[in-house]
């Protein structure tokens, strides 16, 4: 799933209460994460660097600085547009929870209820 800061900050909230070893294993997770994310070859980000260079290895030559800037103009609109997608998607998990949530958090309150109704 993909989350903005809001939902990160809940799921780093929920792993401290779990317990110190989720919490950790959480934060190096997030990192590795960043760190892959950065390699993605989008030119804004590291990845499209090593892109860069690996074309000017291939071609012997660099890019025009015209390329250069429209591939970092279409790097952050991505860049723009996936974090508007992740804060609605946050933004939706929090305040339009899906029906199923719902009805999984009142499925522990009626299951005691059945578990009797079995026994008898």
């Amino acid at each position: 799933e993909l989350a903005c800061p809001v939902g990160i900050v809940n799921i780093i909230h929920q792993a401290v209460h779990r317990s110190l070893l989720d919490f950790v294993f959480l934060i190096a997770m997030l990192s590795v994460a960043v760190g892959m994310f950065n390699l993605f070859p989008i030119p804004i980000l590291d990845g499209g660097y090593a892109l860069v260079y690996l074309w000017e290895g291939l071609t012997k030559k660099l890019p025009t600085e015209k390329t250069l800037n429209i591939a970092v103009n279409i790097g952050m609109y991505l860049l723009i547009l996936l974090v508007v997608y992740a804060t609605y998607s946050d933004a939706k998990r929090i305040f339009f929870k899906p029906k199923a949530a719902v009805a999984a958090q009142a499925a522990p309150e009626q299951a005691p209820a059945e578990a009797e109704n079995v026994q008898e």
